[in-house]
């Protein structure tokens, strides 16, 4: 298993895509940042989380209230030990059966083979407005 910073991203998204989220959670630094940008009070997977334990839990609430029809990861930008991903990802919100439909950005930073950051992009206002609907 090759430790580079592209590598391990593709690898993460190979696991996100089999749903083996130990295996995830297996690439992360024991003190990983895990962030999706907005507020964490909006929408179950906004805000910050710490360490594998944090990943885990914004993957729960994920599973909680999200039914992913499509991920799709669409362009990957290596630059040293950062990964910028481009992707697009179809849902439907377990709340209400709204379906969603939006493109994506994901930012990695890498170091030892580990996930140290993970920052995720994307209409978060769109997201609260359906989730309220």
């Amino acid at each position: 298993m090759a430790d580079d910073a592209l590598s391990v991203v593709q690898d993460v998204y190979g696991a996100f895509g089999r749903g083996d989220i130990p295996a995830i959670l297996g690439r992360l630094s024991d003190d990983v940042a895990w962030e999706v940008e907005g507020r964490a009070g909006d929408y179950p997977t906004f805000g910050a989380r710490r360490g594998p334990q944090g990943a885990l839990e914004f993957f729960q609430a994920m599973g909680g209230t999200e039914e992913i029809s499509l991920f799709e990861p669409q362009a990957f930008y290596p630059s040293g030990d950062n990964v910028v991903v481009e992707g697009h990802i179809g849902l439907t919100l377990k709340n209400n059966g709204h379906p969603m439909d939006y493109a994506w950005v994901h930012l990695f930073t890498v170091k030892g083979g580990k996930i140290t950051r993970f920052k995720e992009f994307y209409d978060t206002a769109q997201v609260v407005e359906a989730w309220r609907a």
